[in-house]
């Protein structure tokens, strides 16, 4: 039954729609987790935006993701695409570092969207699992 599926090339579509959901819901399945408002300051936000624009990606709003009542880590990433793409800086790194420190930390996770890693990343990994299951497939 898997030769069928792997042939009728199914496999590539699903696991497309898979990779592609994942990356749209990501912001959303975050938020399950952790409380995730809108960025407060507004002086940040703009500093964001700009940084944004001067990639040339395109985002949708910036959250504060509020994670410090279970850790002390400080984090951001840039989660989802098109519209669906949002900046989430978490609380503890606002409240560790300077604006100029967080755009910079923001800078760099915008530079893997300009960059496309992701997209690498997930053609990789598609490219390793079917690697994979021909190579289980064949014997």
């Amino acid at each position: 039954m898997p030769c069928r599926l792997l042939t009728t090339g199914s496999w590539p579509d699903y696991c497309s729609l898979l990779f592609v959901g994942v990356a749209l819901l990501t912001p959303w399945l975050l938020s399950l987790f952790y409380p995730v408002q809108a960025l407060a300051s507004a002086s940040l936000q703009a500093r964001l935006t700009e940084l944004a624009g001067k990639a040339s990606i395109r985002t949708g709003s910036i959250y504060e993701w509020r994670i410090s009542g279970r850790t002390r880590k400080a984090n951001a990433l840039v989660a989802g695409v098109g519209r669906a793409r949002r900046i989430l800086v978490t609380d503890t790194l606002i409240k560790t570092l300077s604006e100029e420190e967080v755009e910079a930390l923001v800078a760099h996770e915008l530079g893997h969207c300009a960059l496309h890693h992701t997209s690498k990343r997930v053609a990789l990994q598609c490219l390793t699992f079917f690697v994979s299951l021909a190579h289980d497939m064949s014997g």
